[in-house]
């Protein structure tokens, strides 16, 4: 960061950035923690430096395995290095989307600022070379680098769009989930938090959305727009926010996908691109006539959210 020119300042983990000139964040957490309120440009081509994945051992584990133990755990690196980095795109894909439709301008480097930034750290690789350790490890990691061709730069060209008519879903919808209905559902550990179980409550009124989310630890309030096409359901979140221990609150930017059927006024939604609460159990219109007077008293969305 000094080779370019910067002053380097330590942040906490979701820590403020009022009044740094840039940050150096991956994509996901830009987007998780709204870095994009206060930054407004982001480096479309600049990567500092890869992201690997490594899975570390002592060498006393190390020695202690057998040689069958090391070839099974060698099996089993191997075998998960497709779907982890599969993972990986596809996050940044889902986050790079949000950060598009919250107005997050992606910038491209040219090939001349490129080359310029090269030649500003190469005093650097010249420190690191010294030791011969480190200078062999260079070597074959720009060796493996010659192999590997480059992933497309992140933008906002490819950003899904919402259309369509919205007329059948119109109505209040409301059900109550348990972690036990999320395990059911496939959730993994980490998305069985208070703020995804309890009861919801959605308004859906000609393409608009709101919905309120309580138990005993929480009070969750969201709204954005939504539509129908065919068989599948699209809601686009604006914002979100209330009383969330975890911070799993509707974040402006967050778009999903289910499909949906409908029985007796009894909505079923499957997996699409969506979170878990919303599929564990089936949504029941309580109401056809939308009205905000469904929602939470502790905590009511904005005034604005809903047309009526």
């Amino acid at each position: 960061m000094r080779a370019l020119g910067a002053r380097p300042v330590a942040f906490g983990s979701e820590g403020s950035i009022a009044g740094l000139d840039g940050i150096e964040q991956q994509i996901s957490e830009i987007q998780e923690n709204e870095y994009d309120r206060t930054g407004k440009y982001l480096t479309a081509n600049v990567g500092l430096w890869p992201r690997p994945l490594v899975l570390f051992a002592s060498r006393k584990v190390w020695a202690a395995l057998t040689p069958a133990e090391r070839r099974v755990l060698r099996r089993a690196v191997t075998g998960v290095q497709a779907y982890e980095t599969q993972g990986i795109r596809y996050v940044a894909r889902y986050e790079t989307a949000i950060l598009c439709r919250r107005g997050l301008r992606f910038l491209t480097a040219s090939p001349a600022d490129l080359a310029a930034l090269r030649r500003a750290v190469q005093p650097v690789y010249g420190q690191l070379e010294q030791d011969r350790q480190t200078r062999r490890f260079i070597h074959q990691i720009e060796a493996m680098r010659k192999g590997i061709p480059a992933e497309p730069a992140p933008g906002c060209a490819d950003t899904p769009r919402l259309g369509g008519t919205a007329d059948p879903l119109d109505g209040v919808w409301q059900f109550t989930t348990t972690p036990a209905d999320l395990r059911a559902a496939g959730a993994d550990q980490s998305d069985i938090v208070p703020e995804n179980y309890g009861t919801f409550t959605y308004v859906l009124d000609r393409g608009r959305w709101a919905y309120t989310h309580e138990n005993q630890r929480t009070c969750i309030w969201g709204y954005g727009t939504f539509t129908v096409k065919g068989d599948r359901f699209e809601w686009l979140s604006t914002d979100g926010g209330g009383i969330a221990p975890d911070g799993a609150h509707p974040k402006p930017g967050e778009f999903f996908t289910a499909r949906w059927s409908l029985y007796h006024d009894v909505m079923t939604l499957s997996q699409v691109n969506a979170p878990p609460e919303v599929l564990a159990k089936p949504w029941n219109r309580i109401s056809t006539t939308p009205s905000r007077r469904f929602l939470s008293k502790r905590c009511p969305p904005p005034a604005g959210a809903l047309p009526r």
